[in-house]
């Protein structure tokens, strides 16, 4: 039916108390939930054509829900997990169910779900699978059909059901859904009319997303899950704030099946953001008392009502057009709603189960558990049961008991890895969490309870609102802050990362539940403005890294200041490690064309990056007056949107909408990246009107360029580096093969260049590196006329064979020696840049594109 501020010591510091997800069921309330789902978990076995596994939409409309039969997938899976069925009649449901959606299946029903590009229609036939003729195909039902088939084949792993799963999965052709113009997705498909619309249910989209951008054989590009993102309504009610659409379903059906706790992409902690929606939902029910709903009557959802099926939602935001608004309410409560909802807000959801089941009895409880919906005001006790709301009461009781599917669709390799190229990151913690739910993790100190004074610190963070500000005062290594993090299992990811901000960098350790302990070591360590992000390698940790108790961090180790101020912001796990800025815009511009109500920006990049590159957030500002500066692109209130993307295409652009017909306009832009590295903001500007396109080119140019006979190279005392010229980053880069040649002693190579002038005040340098051995210290120096060096020192640069930028601000570099101690820059004549280590090995290191801003 439904398309649808001070300081805490450790004793004190337990405000910060961590699990988001740990929850205390006594056994009775463990045994009633138990019933519940066992009893929902009925509909999916007995309502279901056993010849053909097919599900039918309701207990009235005998129709196969093709949503439905995904969900009942999932609901096997569990059975058999609780030992509701036998293990073999689980598993041959799930076969029988699967050879339904193969051509020439020899299923004994010869039942062959009909399908388009391997999407199958939302409503067939429960015999013979062919199309109904109602209705159509829905991203919505797709992706809750192809979950459901991800879990059974991951359940049943090293059996045909999982063959069949990933033949199903790879016969989905996502790119015929795809708007390619817009890099957004249809609403439908109908035989009449083909593909129509423009797919805008919040949520729900990231799971039919996710799932395209997973698939091995046609899948989305990355960029479809950024405009999603960037479709988001942001919605408060009260004191709750969270982003999404009005419909309960919206915020659950993705996470049936992906798990979002202690996970964050660049958009949303989604967990956190369903916890947000459900308190508001609920407490509109509270603020509404007389329509019959209350503190335990509550949950809003599209459902059978007493004069028709209603869009019941809790009120979106004034203004946003979507699709559920509360225009329906009348009373009507969806049980699924509030229960569907139990891993989120566990007591208010259990307090409304038990509430409705004890007060309402038989009236709303019977053979498949709760019925679809009532309304207490006008007396109305729904006697049906919809499957599509069955599902997500089955699974999401049972994820929040057992765990059951976001165990096994979590363990799908293809899905891993869409993750990955996503965004997502493991939260350690970043002190950001929403106003409602508990902390990432609880910290305190092992060892001198006066080594630290440790607070949240509002407004000094690289990432988010909120640090953690650290004095440390050691007299010696033997004491550790520490975190016990919600997030305990470590075992799919390769990194743990942080930013800091101070003179010390963490040595890091992980404990595991068993009390081993094993220090971590950096990999790389990469600067940006003020903050440094810090990787740490997980791979070859021997600790259990599937229970994680501790992360401890020690601030001094025997050498380095005893004493001081650190801030560490965004720990979190991750596969991949991004090096380098997004590439900045070259040009940004107006299409030529008159100002009709829209017009289309467009930017252009001088060098795209590859699907694995950083993301680039984009915030585009529009006014009617010029935004010349900071101020006044800080003061333009007008914030048209945030567009993020990867840096796959050398040319980008978006559509400036709700624009006066005829009126000038003024767009600047803010080129950053909330997570990983920011560039400078972009100063040009475009105006939009009926005049030629304005365009501008940054004020970027290069300081020198890397032909071979303009620069000389060395090396320590008896190691050897030679040079030649390779192809760089772009143009023409130097290439140093280097052969260091003994342990312990210090080692340096490099190349340097006249540079004779005037540095223009302060600026910012740019170099490109790539290269591949061992982990080298780079060193940037300016040589001036009196022969003083100034210089930065870059520590244990990580090498990996890709591109990596390095920027140097010139308030970074610092007098190092010479010029008979003269500290004060003069007329600049070299630029020198160096590697250098302590160890012993060959490798070679390319050199690019220095520029200055």
């Amino acid at each position: 039916m439904k398309q649808r501020s001070g300081f805490f010591l450790f004793l004190s510091f337990f405000f910060f108390f961590a699990p988001l997800f740990l929850h205390s069921l006594s056994r009775d309330d463990r045994k009633f939930l138990e019933k519940v789902a066992e009893k929902t978990f009925r509909y999916f076995w007995d309502e279901a054509n056993a010849q053909n596994g097919l599900i039918p939409d309701a207990t009235k409309n005998r129709n196969c829900s093709i949503s439905v039969t995904g969900f009942g997938l999932a609901g096997i899976c569990i059975a058999d997990s609780r030992g509701w069925i036998s293990h073999q009649k689980a598993y041959e449901r799930a076969l029988v169910t699967l050879r339904s959606f193969i051509p020439d299946n020899r299923n004994p029903a010869g039942t062959q779900v009909q399908s388009e590009h391997g999407h199958p229609y939302h409503w067939v036939d429960l015999e013979t699978g062919q199309w109904s003729g109602e209705e159509g195909i829905f991203p919505t039902d797709t992706a809750a059909f192809i979950a459901g088939v991800i879990m059974a084949g991951e359940y049943f792993k090293g059996t045909e059901v999982e063959k069949l799963a990933e033949t199903i999965f790879r016969n989905v052709d996502w790119t015929w859904f795809l708007n390619k113009e817009k890099n957004t997705v249809y609403a439908g498909f109908t035989p009449s009319g083909g593909l129509f619309g423009e797919h805008s249910l919040i949520e729900v989209g990231t799971l039919f997303l996710l799932l395209g951008i997973a698939s091995p054989t046609h899948p989305f590009p990355v960029e479809t899950w950024f405009n999603l993102g960037n479709s988001y309504y942001h919605a408060e009610y009260g004191q709750f704030s969270y982003v999404g659409d009005g419909a309960a379903y919206t915020h659950q059906w993705p996470f049936c099946f992906i798990d979002p706790r202690w996970k964050k992409d660049f958009f949303l902690d989604y967990f956190q953001n369903a916890r947000e929606f459900s308190l508001a939902s609920r407490q509109w029910c509270i603020d509404n008392k007389e329509q019959g709903y209350g503190e335990n009557v509550w949950g809003l959802n599209p459902c059978v009502g007493p004069d028709k099926y209603g869009e019941y939602a809790c009120p979106a935001i004034p203004g946003a057009s979507l699709p559920y608004n509360g225009k329906d309410n009348d009373g009507t409560i969806a049980p699924t709603a509030a229960i569907s909802f139990m891993p989120f807000t566990p007591d208010e959801s259990l307090a409304f189960t038990r509430f409705i089941y004890k007060k309402y009895g038989s009236r709303i409880f019977g053979k498949y558990g709760f019925m679809d919906s009532f309304n207490i005001v006008k007396d109305f006790w729904c006697s049906e049961y919809l499957g599509i709301d069955q599902g997500p009461i089955l699974i999401m009781i049972d994820n929040f008991l057992n765990g059951t599917v976001w165990k096994y669709f979590m363990q799908n390799k293809f899905i891993r890895d869409a993750m990955d190229r996503i965004g997502f990151t493991g939260i350690i913690d970043n002190f950001d969490e929403s106003r409602h739910s508990s902390p990432y993790s609880k910290w305190g100190v092992e060892g001198d309870p006066g080594a630290f004074r440790f607070s949240r610190e509002t407004g000094e963070s690289r990432e988010g609102k909120n640090s953690l500000k650290i004095d440390f005062f050691q007299p010696s290594g033997k004491s550790f802050l520490y975190a016990e993090p919600g997030l305990k299992d470590y075992s799919s990811y390769q990194y743990l990362c942080l930013w800091k901000k101070g003179p010390v960098d963490p040595v890091l350790f992980l404990e595991d539940i068993k009390l081993k302990r094993e220090k971590l070591k950096l990999l790389s360590k990469q600067k940006d403005e003020e903050w440094d992000y810090l990787c740490y390698d997980l791979s070859g940790s021997r600790v259990d890294k599937s229970r994680i108790r501790k992360i401890l961090f020690m601030f001094y180790s025997g050498s380095g200041p005893r004493q001081g101020r650190v801030y560490i912001d965004h720990i979190h796990l991750a596969n991949k490690v991004y090096s380098g800025k997004p590439s900045s815009p070259q040009r940004f511009f107006v299409r030529e064309g008159e100002n009709r109500g829209e017009i289309k920006l467009v930017w252009q990049l001088k060098k795209a990056r590859d699907d694995q590159g950083p993301v680039a957030t984009y915030e585009i500002k529009v006014s009617e007056k010029p935004l010349k500066s900071e101020k006044d692109f800080q003061q333009a209130k007008d914030t048209v949107r945030q567009y993020q993307a990867r840096m796959t295409t050398a040319t980008q652009q978006m559509v400036l909408e709700g624009l006066q017909p005829g009126r000038e306009y003024y767009a600047a832009m803010d080129l950053m990246n909330s997570m990983y590295f920011r560039s400078d903001r972009v100063t040009g500007r475009a105006r939009a009107s009926s005049r030629k396109e304005i365009m501008f080119q940054l004020d970027k140019k290069e300081l020198v360029d890397f032909n071979i006979r303009d620069w000389e190279n060395f090396s320590s005392s008896g190691d050897t580096v030679n040079m030649q010229k390779v192809k760089g980053y772009e143009g023409t880069g130097l290439e140093l093969r280097y052969e260091m040649k003994k342990t312990g002693n210090w080692h340096w190579m490099g190349i340097r260049k006249k540079a004779e002038g005037k540095l223009p005040g302060r600026v910012r340098f740019s170099l490109w590196v790539k290269g591949k051995g061992l982990d080298l210290n780079i060193e940037f120096k300016l040589i001036d006329r009196n022969g003083s060096v100034f210089g930065m020192k870059i520590d244990d640069f990580n090498f990996n064979g890709e591109w990596g930028e390095v920027t140097i601000d010139s308030s970074e570099l610092t007098y190092w020696w010479g010029g008979q101690g003269s500290q004060q820059m003069g007329g600049l004549e070299w630029v020198e840049i160096a590697f250098s280590t302590d160890e012993a090995g060959t490798g070679s290191v390319v050199v690019n594109k220095l520029t200055l801003e």
